[in-house]
């Protein structure tokens, strides 16, 4: 995979291996901003799981009406954005079985051949008349009667 597509997932992720030397600690005293050893935070897993989540959820929660209707219109037009271009990028690939990224390969052609020439059965649906449907057995009893070749 070339590293072009995760150059910017790259780029965050130094930037916070290379902040942690300058860490901030979270409880400090407020007269002398020294850390504060007598106290500690303690994060239980379920808290350390959900917290991406709950930190977008406070962030929204504190939002005025004009920023969560800017927040709604920037969604929407992200969303037409990538819609748009999934649309324009599906055209110019190529038709049929090159789209599929194995199908260069022995394995996908002599499936591909295979199917071709022996394709799933297909169900044969009996012909009979609605009055005579009790009198033949039922819908299994005509398919029996009438199910032979076409």
């Amino acid at each position: 995979m070339p590293v072009r597509r995760f150059r910017g997932s790259l780029l965050v992720a130094a930037l916070i291996v290379f902040s942690t030397p300058f860490a901030i600690p979270a409880l400090r005293d407020t007269a002398t901003l020294q850390p504060f050893p007598p106290a500690t935070l303690h994060h239980p897993p379920g808290y350390l799981l959900g917290a991406p989540l709950f930190g977008l959820w406070d962030t929204l929660s504190l939002l005025t009406l004009s920023q969560h209707q800017a927040v709604l219109a920037t969604l929407i037009v992200l969303y037409a954005a990538t819609r748009l271009v999934a649309a324009r990028t599906s055209h110019r690939r190529p038709p049929g079985p090159a789209r599929h990224p194995h199908a260069d390969q022995p394995q996908a052609r002599s499936a591909t051949a295979t199917r071709r020439a022996f394709p799933p059965p297909r169900a044969r649906v009996a012909r009979f008349a609605p009055a005579a449907h009790a009198a033949q057995g039922g819908v299994y009893g005509a398919a029996r009667r009438h199910a032979g070749p076409d």
